[in-house]
């Protein structure tokens, strides 16, 4: 009997991001990588998606069937109190 690998995604593209998505593949694992634009270079063995994280839907989006979530989103310095805490609540919510 032959069983699927878990979906593992990371949510969020800049630098620890991608690191971890190469490892994972690196490692076997089916990787989608997330971010608000879904484009970035390519890396082979990983799903690109499009979802903006800060809203339940597309956290829900973006998680939709993973069987593991990594959360390296970041946003600018000036946007931490505005913009992270919708972060966390969507994301921890999906």
């Amino acid at each position: 009997m032959t069983t699927t690998p878990a979906l593992h995604t990371v949510l969020g593209s800049g630098p620890a991001g991608t690191t971890l998505a190469r490892e994972l593949v690196r490692r076997g694992h089916p990787v989608r990588l997330v971010d608000r634009s879904g484009g970035g270079p390519a890396i082979e063995g990983v799903e690109r998606y499009a979802a903006d994280v800060a809203t339940p839907d597309g956290a829900r989006a973006a998680v939709a069937g993973a069987a593991v979530v990594y959360h390296c989103v970041n946003v600018g310095y000036h946007l931490q109190v505005e913009v992270m805490p919708k972060i966390q609540e969507a994301v921890l919510g999906a």
